[in-house]
């Protein structure tokens, strides 16, 4: 526009200098031609995606996004957490929900939570569940500080049944020894800016103080008066059981602590009424079969448990569930879409301890599901929050086709609710919903990330290629202020769409989807195989002189694996044309084109190494496996069967009986994700050297010494057998 208007200027300018006459006769016809055929007036090609245009629009015409948010409103009037009464009431209104929706096999299971079971590698806890909590400021006047029926939030779960009055004494973070120096907290009660869990650990389990009021908030000044969601451990070394804890909101802890700072003496009142019991992890589940019962399933999972209200984290993941359900069975009714070919089933469960505990009852269902989808966080708006919507694909450890299936209509929804100038001003296929925002679609299509329940599911052994939907940040996560209001129903409407569109392709895809399929896995491969050679040609352009051999040898690994990943992913597309003799042989050549680029890009960058050495004064050396790294290639550590799911380093640390174990490792310094991928790699093939470069390529060079450090704990404590 700017340009259109330096033109028009111009032209008056024309008038005063003769000699521009001819540029700007010139100049005035082409902006006449650019308005004549501007593409803003014509219509734009539409993009196309895996499934047909017409069912595509049949989707978007039936999902809803005002539809969940009425879930949401009922979810979150339940306080959900693991294993509670709360929680109880919400599967059970979900399982209402799914029954009316038509939906089969619905029902909740029931896994025992006492504190002693054991699922894999996963202690249960027990539930807990609160009548009252109240704290009250006594002297020098009487004022209620907050209570657990106006802020649920407010009192720390795992509290235990107290009444009891003791001065107030203000510790700072309270999570250290130096915060405590000078400072007698025995038989007081503390007000500290830290976590409820870590000042409870230190001022009531080691100092002897009654119990801990915190005014800790992660995002204190967007919202002074927000309260953030706390809790205890319920028991501590020689089985000492937890006290109580009260979280506050910042503005009200920097009132108390300003007072406490001024010399006043300030006494209160802990009054909690709640329960530590044995009690059991419930999983809802529910299916919309498919005709052939022998193929395999899609699994959705959302966590339903959290705090009251708990809407954005994550009522909407649960909402967006049954609103998937919903569409996709009001489709079949209405005849929009064919019968499935494989069943879809949705499980709606604690996180993380309710998918570790189905899985280790149900081994049937996960090795037979292709794939899977998780939602957690996905409702809030994008503009208040500045906010992505991302989709965090599986761990290189898992790679599958179910990544692109979810990017093909991820960047669908992004193409059309995103305004652009050409070829028109206006969202080109908007999903909006009547009371939610007008935010364009700001997505990313990013790595693995572990958080919630597909951490479970892209376990090595469980086996379930699963991709996760989240919003993220969130301004009032785990936060009191979490309320339906935050939840904008038109996120809520588009990210449905994107898990609906994603489900109905791979329920539905056989051989000839597999040949369309593997076109789109092997280009989209190529695109991210282009990302990994710049980030090696950046290993290696950005090294010291010294270390530029080490460089290079790092960079032809992350070549290396990054081929032997879209193979892997190509590999998977052929779950779908099993017994297709020419869908297979085209997948084979897919895989074998592969294999000779892969010869190409290495001696790219191989000419790439030998120019910089020459430039920097260095002689270039061949890559050669050291003595360590030849030993290392003998040797192949093998996973207990008998030990599910990704490591809980609490399980390692209790089997050992070293409590300072993680701290001594080194390994586990850094990138937490690198232990999950660890185990994953362990496959009973791969050899210790072979688990080194997939997961240095992946995340980090990792040295060996500390790889091999790591794997003698874990075959200490029985989770692997070195061979």
């Amino acid at each position: 526009m700017l340009y259109y208007y330096t033109l028009i200027r111009g032209g008056r300018e024309m008038i005063n200098n003769p000699s521009r006459k001819n540029v700007y006769i010139i100049s005035f016809i082409a902006v006449a031609v650019f308005l004549l055929w501007n593409p803003l007036q014509a219509p734009c090609q539409e993009k196309g995606t895996l499934l047909p245009k017409q069912l595509v629009k049949a989707i978007i015409s039936e999902v809803s996004g005002e539809i969940p948010l009425e879930h949401i409103r009922c979810i979150s009037q339940f306080h959900r957490l693991q294993a509670s009464q709360g929680y109880h009431q919400a599967a059970e209104y979900v399982s209402q929900m799914a029954n009316a929706y038509g939906l089969e096999d619905v029902h909740i299971e029931s896994f025992p939570a006492d504190g002693e079971t054991y699922y894999y590698m996963y202690k249960s806890s027990p539930g807990w569940d609160a009548k009252k909590g109240e704290l009250w400021l006594v002297e020098p006047e009487q004022e209620r500080i907050t209570s657990f029926a106006e802020t649920p939030v407010s009192l720390c779960p795992n509290s235990s049944s107290s009444d009891v009055t003791g001065e107030l004494v203000w510790v700072g973070a309270g999570v250290s020894e130096m915060d405590y120096r000078g400072k007698d907290v025995r038989g007081k009660i503390v007000l500290a800016s830290g976590s409820a869990g870590a000042v409870h650990r230190e001022a009531v389990f080691n100092r002897g103080a009654l119990g801990v009021v915190s005014c800790y908030v992660q995002r204190p000044f967007d919202d002074p008066d927000m309260v953030n969601t706390g809790s205890l451990r319920p028991y501590q070394q020689e089985g000492k059981r937890a006290t109580f804890g009260f979280a506050i909101s910042h503005r009200k802890g920097t009132e108390l602590k300003e007072r406490l700072q001024r010399g006043e003496r300030l006494v209160v009142r802990a009054i909690v009424e709640a329960e530590l019991h044995p009690a059991h992890y419930e999983v809802v589940v529910a299916t919309i079969p498919g005709t052939d019962p022998d193929a395999e399933e899609i699994l959705f999972t959302a966590h339903l448990c959290h705090y009251k209200p708990g809407s954005v984290d994550n009522a909407s993941g649960s909402a967006s569930l049954l609103e998937v359900a919903r569409t996709i069975k009001s489709l079949l009714q209405k005849g929009k879409i064919p019968p499935l070919r494989r069943t879809i089933r949705f499980l709606w469960v604690p996180e993380m301890s309710g998918s570790i505990a189905y899985a280790a009852r149900n081994p049937e269902v996960t090795r037979k599901a292709i794939c899977g989808i998780n939602m957690d966080m996905v409702g809030q708006y994008l503009n208040d929050n500045n906010s992505t919507y991302f989709l965090h694909q599986t761990p290189h450890s898992i790679p599958h086709y179910v990544n692109d299936v979810a990017a093909d209509f991820m960047e669908y929804v992004g193409w059309g609710n995103t305004e652009t100038l050409t070829p028109r001003l206006r969202y080109h296929v908007p999903i909006l919903s009547p009371s939610g925002s007008r935010d364009a679609f700001r997505y990313k299509i990013d790595e693995y990330v572990g958080g919630s329940d597909q951490w479970i599911f892209n376990d090595g052994l469980i086996g379930v290629p699963t991709v996760f939907f989240l919003v993220w940040p969130d301004t009032y996560y785990h936060t009191s202020k979490d309320s339906p209001d935050k939840c904008d129903p038109t996120t809520l409407r588009r990210g449905s769409f994107i898990a609906t569109a994603t489900a109905l392709y791979v329920a539905g895809a056989g051989a000839d989807d597999a040949v369309e399929l593997g076109g789109t896995v092997y280009s989209r491969g190529l695109s991210r195989i282009a990302t990994e050679m710049d980030r090696a040609l950046n290993y290696v352009n950005r090294s010291e002189k010294k270390l530029l051999q080490s460089a290079y040898k790092e960079a032809r690994n992350i070549i290396i694996q990054s081929y032997l990943r879209e193979r892997r992913a190509l590999s998977s597309v052929k779950q779908l044309a099993r017994g297709d003799e020419g869908a297979e042989d085209y997948l084979d050549s897919l895989t074998d084109s592969l294999a000779e680029r892969e010869k190409v890009t290495l001696r790219q960058l191989e000419s790439h190494y030998h120019l910089l050495c020459q430039r920097r004064g260095v002689a270039p050396q061949e890559p050669m496996l050291s003595k360590k790294e030849k030993a290392a290639g003998k040797v192949v550590p093998v996973r207990n069967e008998e030990l599910k799911g990704p490591l809980r380093l609490s399980y390692l640390v209790e089997k050992l009986n070293d409590p300072t174990l993680m701290r001594r490792l080194k390994i586990a310094n850094r990138d937490s994700r690198l232990l999950y991928e660890i185990l994953n790699f362990i496959d009973g093939k791969r050899t210790l050297l072979d688990i080194r470069q997939a997961v240095s390529a992946e995340y980090q060079p990792v040295p060996l010494e500390e790889l091999e450090e790591f794997l003698q704990a874990l075959a200490r404590a029985g989770v692997i057998q070195m061979k």
